[in-house]
């Protein structure tokens, strides 16, 4: 998220930016799926961090959780995901950082009274970790809606849809950033502008979704 400037070269024409949090704001889709690399190393399966983001970035929980115990062939323990939980929330406590360019954008979004939001398909508690270390909590307040909110998970556009009118926005009135096909679609589905962020990719898988892609 670079080149502020052009930012201050005309008005912003949206009423209310929704941001996606994993990837987006914060890095926790490297540090997370790093955790789940190191879980399955101590299974006895060995993964790449680049395949564990390929196949895992962007979706619910439960859905990589099926994705996992299809590569295992087998089901997982019943506490693996209670312990992959704790296992995340000390490593993002550890190593997670806020995206490039981040803290500067919500800098000037609140100088410029352009509300916002973030839209994520996790849990609160994970979000308050997130946004919480790299202090960019107090750029959005209340104003942070996840899936389990209202049971429709990305890229389904209801949460999108829900972030709007609980924020008081009409749908066409809202940008929306996100980095995974999933949230691209379901923002486009809502009827919303939506900008991919693309910071490790040609964004192009971004850009054919509908997406306005940048780096």
């Amino acid at each position: 998220m670079q080149h502020l400037p052009r930012l201050n070269a005309r008005p912003i024409p949206f009423e209310l930016v929704i941001f996606d949090c994993d990837g987006t704001l914060v890095d926790t889709e490297r540090v997370g799926n790093q955790v789940i690399v190191e879980s399955l190393e101590a299974m006895g399966h060995a993964i790449t961090l680049d395949e564990a983001l390929a196949a895992f970035a962007g979706r619910k929980m439960a859905d990589t959780l099926g994705l996992i115990e299809e590569r295992l062939g087998f089901p997982l323990p019943q506490a693996f995901l209670e312990q992959l939980r704790e296992d995340m929330a000390i490593a993002f406590q550890a190593r997670l950082e806020a995206m490039p360019g981040v803290p500067e954008v919500l800098r000037f979004l609140k100088a410029a009274k352009i509300p916002r939001c973030v839209a994520s398909n996790g849990p609160h508690e994970k979000m308050e970790v997130s946004l919480g270390v790299t202090g960019l909590l107090p750029y959005f307040g209340d104003a942070i809606f996840s899936a389990y909110d209202c049971k429709s998970w990305k890229p389904d556009p209801g949460l999108f849809l829900f972030a709007a009118e609980k924020s008081g926005h009409p749908p066409s009135s809202c940008a929306v950033v996100e980095d995974s096909a999933f949230g691209v679609q379901g923002g486009i589905a809502a009827g919303m502008t939506v900008f991919g962020y693309a910071p490790r990719h040609d964004g192009h898988d971004l850009e054919r979704l509908g997406a306005r892609v940048f780096h």
